[in-house]
């Protein structure tokens, strides 16, 4: 998860404790393959020289952390905790927990967690919140539910007492379990292997289906795609991937881009328009004589049926959270060209780009603060776009006022070519298509 944090490369060294996973999970033939290559999986001696920074983390002193609220990215050690919410505008009352990983729990946390359900059961304590546990992938659900189900953790159970049934002041002793099960569970195998004669094959959507949609290849990019720019919307403040593509029942149409379209941004707070009421609006600039407040993906709707092309401006960390792939296809889906912020979350950037749009930051960040609604954007240099080299930013006012800035940009030649096919999946297509592999 190190790309959560900017990180484009990342190795863990081999272990012995890999080994034994590796093993315990049926996949000795992984672990022999490791031991024979243990020099590349393995710092170099010496390599410490080479890094900017090397960080030691001493293990004995590294105590249980929370992650949240609201994002990811806030992590607490468990004793600083309390004094972060009194410092904070969060809420104080803990409505909801949760433990697990979105890729594949550690069985060992899981049944540590566990142990502590269990000596809490013993001493007739009942949780007062809801506790939710994500095992991450389907073998380690299947062992965990052979195992033992986890219910409820709502304190610090490192230093804190409760009382237990008996009005008895009650404290944990550190669970120690076993490193791994005596063996994994497979439970269920839902991998369905493809098609010896795929070329055969054919896949039909029912049209009238709201949940299923047959993807169009996006098309490539053409000379003056990033002139004459309308502002959809400039987001105020923090806007993570789940702003800009809400979850919960827009998930029934994750096969159905436009219709998931439909939620584009409808968490996000503009900047033009101030109050919770006005949370997902924007103004449609083709109605008149007085620009209509409407829903953000309805605006977007009617600019690309007018062929209007659009910029959303962010401000810092723009798309932080899930790498929610949809935060970027829809934008892209309706017509959007470019987000200029101050500043990404990186993968959501990437995911952008992958899309075929231009993810810009500001060079100065003082620029979001000169955008106004009705200003029109040329992100001039487009066309001869190379690494490292900045593009320029006009900004036209409806009064008739002109000012510039420069915009930076991340895209290496690879991401350049994604750009300029339409999207990643282009640019494979047409490689496939030379190579005919």
């Amino acid at each position: 998860m190190s790309a959560e944090i900017g990180s484009t490369s990342c190795i863990f060294p081999y272990s012995d404790a890999m080994a034994r996973y590796l093993s315990a999970t049926k996949r000795d033939f992984v672990a022999d393959a490791a031991k024979n290559n243990i020099g590349l999986l393995r710092p170099d001696e010496g390599s410490d020289k080479y890094y900017d920074e090397v960080i030691e983390i001493d293990l004995d002193t590294l105590e249980p952390h929370i992650n949240g609220p609201y994002t990811p990215d806030l992590s607490h050690p468990l004793s600083k905790f309390p004094a972060e919410v009194e410092g904070s505008e969060w809420p104080k009352e803990l409505s909801h927990a949760m433990v697990g990983s979105c890729t594949n729990s550690s069985w060992e946390d899981l049944k540590k967690a566990s142990e502590l359900i269990r000596q809490a059961e013993s001493a007739g304590l009942k949780p007062k919140v809801p506790f939710f546990v994500t095992a991450g992938s389907e073998q380690v659900r299947a062992t965990v539910e052979r195992d033992g189900i986890l219910r409820s953790l709502q304190f610090n159970p490192v230093t804190d007492e409760v009382l237990d049934s008996k009005g008895q002041a009650f404290k944990f002793t550190p669970p120690v379990v076993d490193e791994l099960p005596a063996s994994f569970e497979s439970g269920q195998n839902y991998y369905q292997g493809p098609a010896e004669d795929r070329k055969a094959l054919t896949v039909e959507v029912d049209p009238k289906s709201d949940r299923l949609q047959l993807l169009q290849p996006f098309g490539p990019w053409k000379a003056g795609n990033a002139e004459d720019l309308t502002i959809l919307i400039k987001v105020k403040g923090k806007c993570t991937t789940d702003h800009i593509s809400p979850a919960g029942p827009w998930y029934n149409y994750r096969g159905h881009l436009e219709n998931i379209s439909n939620n584009l941004l409808i968490g996000a707070e503009n900047a033009f328009l101030p109050g919770a009421s006005n949370r997902g609006h924007t103004q449609d600039l083709t109605t008149s004589p007085t620009p209509a407040v409407l829903p953000v993906p309805e605006v977007a709707k009617n600019y690309k049926r007018s062929n209007i092309r659009w910029v959303i401006i962010g401000e810092n960390n723009y798309g932080e959270g899930s790498s929610r792939e949809h935060a970027a296809l829809e934008p892209r889906y309706l017509g959007g060209v470019a987000v200029v912020a101050n500043s990404f979350a990186r993968i959501h950037e990437t995911n952008l780009k992958k899309q075929g749009m231009l993810p810009l930051t500001f060079a100065d960040p003082a620029a979001y603060d000169q955008i106004q609604a009705d200003d029109r954007v040329d992100i001039l240099g487009v066309e001869d776009i190379r690494p490292s080299e900045q593009l320029t930013m006009r900004v036209r006012r409806k009064d008739g006022g002109v000012w510039e800035t420069k915009l930076n940009h991340t895209f290496h030649e690879g991401q350049i070519r994604w750009l300029m096919s339409g999207s990643a999946l282009n640019y494979i297509k047409s490689q496939k298509s030379k190579t005919g592999f």
